[in-house]
């Protein structure tokens, strides 16, 4: 299976075309075929390999820090770069800075050297840093260098560094026997294959590693470019024994949207590396479409894995957004497809697409329980599919009523106000 996938990406990427439409068949074949698919078990074997991903990336951000704090503190370079170990100080003279307590001699004379280490001066005496902090202008400068420094680890560093430590130590200290023969040392191997740069190549390793540890069973994408500019896209999926065509479907339904590396990936807005908008509202988007094209694959008897399907989390938001995604499906492929981030706004405008982001992510919030199947259909059953055939007049008799008519009523009005905002947009784009 996992050296096969290929020969049933062209078959799957019709069903795709054929819900979407012939005038984005080349674009949705060529995406779909050009992107990696990698088969990870959740019992990894090899995690040497990707604990080293986790100290390159390490030491990457410690370069990183030395650069920018080099530059804040006017060093030219060269200057050293130190240690992830060696930057740790900080967190603890960070505290010191922060504290209102005075700082004694001995902690200006450290002070002194972490910044001798920094300038490539590791052998200042104890004699020199103990004259130099004797003038009390000096002890002034030290202090603001280092809450400097301080201040762009704590806002830029601390907590990216501290989550890889984590992952590290959980990723080592995880002792249970690899259930594989094999199979993981090859996903590396394919990773490494790839033709993107080796930051990435780690990037996406220190991924696998959280997907791993969480011990997940659905997959994920990865977005990236080749060493050629190129957009690549990378689905991580189950091995083929705990592998289902709901997870593959939507897995590839990921690859079919436009992905602006910096800005923009289907509805996700990409700010930046720990910041997105959209995301659950993306998630949603992407299921339904998957659904569709795997519904048309069922109906010609089509089936790439044996495993059972599952309905997942998302799909269990189609009652409360069948009405955007079916009423407005046209203008939501070709955001999909579109890569430009502010196609978004343009169509849907911007109050009504942070309305729908925010109603996606609680109402997922609100059913993301053990009890998810018993509320879903509760309320499935009670309020159906049609937010607009509700009787909101109807008294709720639980909390989970009350909320989904709050969340209804909400996407009524925001359903009004795109079609205001597209009829507005229709009247300039006339004169």
């Amino acid at each position: 299976m996992e050296n096969n996938i290929k020969s049933y990406l062209p078959q799957i990427s019709e069903y795709f075309v054929k819900d979407f439409g012939k005038e984005y068949g080349e674009v949705i074949r060529q995406r779909i075929n050009d992107s990696a698919f990698l088969f990870v078990s959740t019992s990894l074997a090899n995690k040497r390999k990707l604990s080293t991903a986790i100290d390159n990336q390490l030491l990457r951000l410690t370069n990183q820090f030395c650069k920018e704090a080099g530059n804040a503190l006017g060093i030219s370079s060269p200057y050293k770069i130190l240690t992830p170990e060696e930057l740790s100080e900080l967190k603890y003279y960070d505290v010191l800075i922060k504290s209102s307590s005075e700082l004694n001699d001995e902690t200006y004379i450290d002070f002194v050297k972490f910044l001798g280490k920094l300038v490539q001066k590791d052998k200042i005496s104890q004699k020199n840093c103990e004259n130099y902090i004797k003038n009390d202008k000096n002890k002034e400068i030290i202090k603001n260098c280092i809450k400097t420094i301080c201040q762009i680890y704590d806002k830029n560093y601390v907590d990216k560094m501290r989550d890889l430590t984590r992952l590290k130590r959980q990723l080592l200290s995880n002792e249970e026997p690899s259930k594989t023969t094999g199979a993981e040392d090859r996903t590396i191997d394919e990773i490494d294959a790839l033709d993107i740069d080796e930051n990435e190549k780690d990037i996406l390793k220190i991924k696998i590693a959280e997907y791993v540890l969480n011990d997940e069973t659905a997959g994920f994408s990865f977005y990236t470019k080749s060493t050629s500019g190129k957009d690549m896209r990378v689905c991580i999926l189950p091995p083929l024994e705990e592998l289902n065509d709901s997870i593959l479907f939507h897995e590839i339904s990921h690859t079919v949207n436009a992905h602006n590396y910096s800005a923009k990936s289907g509805f996700t807005l990409i700010i930046d590396d720990d910041n997105k908008e959209n995301q659950d509202l993306d998630e949603i988007i992407t299921d339904y479409f998957a659904l569709k094209a795997q519904n048309l694959a069922q109906k010609e008897g089509f089936k790439v894995c044996n495993n059972e399907n599952e309905l997942s989390l998302y799909s269990c938001a189609f009652m409360l957004f069948r009405n955007f995604l079916e009423g407005y499906a046209k203008d939501i492929k070709s955001c999909r497809m579109s890569g430009d981030p502010s196609l978004l706004d343009k169509t849907f405008g911007k109050e009504n697409i942070k309305s729908l982001s925010q109603l996606a992510t609680q109402f997922l919030d609100l059913i993301d329980t053990e009890r998810q199947g018993e509320i879903v259909n509760a309320l499935e059953e009670k309020y159906g599919f049609d937010i607009d055939k509700i009787d909101f007049s109807q008294k709720p008799k639980s909390y989970y009523e009350k909320q989904y008519l709050k969340f209804a009523k909400t996407m009524q009005e925001t359903l009004n106000n795109i079609k205001e905002f597209q009829k507005d947009a229709d009247s300039e784009n006339s004169l």
